[in-house]
């Protein structure tokens, strides 16, 4: 994509909205602006706020999963059928997908994300998140 076009498509920018009375930590994986698909974690949302975690994506999709102290788990279970899996980290942390190979798979774990869809009429975008 050249600069030109890049400048036509307007990227979503992500932010996170924690209903819950407790701090979630969420990962995501999104195409990035650059066009390389990225996967970043952890963001983490205080109670009751919202926080924009600095991702900004042209695609209309990205995969989320998120947790809380208290258990409640936001991943792929519920749709498995549109579940992505891909390696995280304990840290905070940000690669490329096409890094993979390259990571300490001893200090990586699997996990789920789920998919989201992105209204193509927004470019801020908030996603809630509500405890069980």
């Amino acid at each position: 994509m050249s600069v030109d076009e890049k400048r036509e498509v307007k990227y979503h920018n992500i932010t996170i909205h924690n209903r819950c009375n407790e701090t979630i930590s969420v990962a995501a994986l999104y195409l990035d602006s650059d066009g390389s698909k990225k996967a970043a974690g952890w963001f983490v949302v205080e109670p009751n706020s919202k926080k924009d975690i600095g991702v900004k994506t042209y695609e209309h999709t990205i995969y989320l999963h998120a947790e809380s102290a208290n258990g409640s788990l936001w991943d792929g279970s519920l749709d498995p059928e549109n579940q992505i899996e891909a390696p995280v980290f304990e840290k905070s942390f940000k690669y490329s997908i096409d890094q993979i190979n390259h990571l300490d798979e001893d200090s990586a774990e699997w996990i789920s994300f789920f998919s989201n869809k992105i209204p193509s009429n927004l470019r801020n975008y908030t996603l809630p998140f509500t405890c069980k």
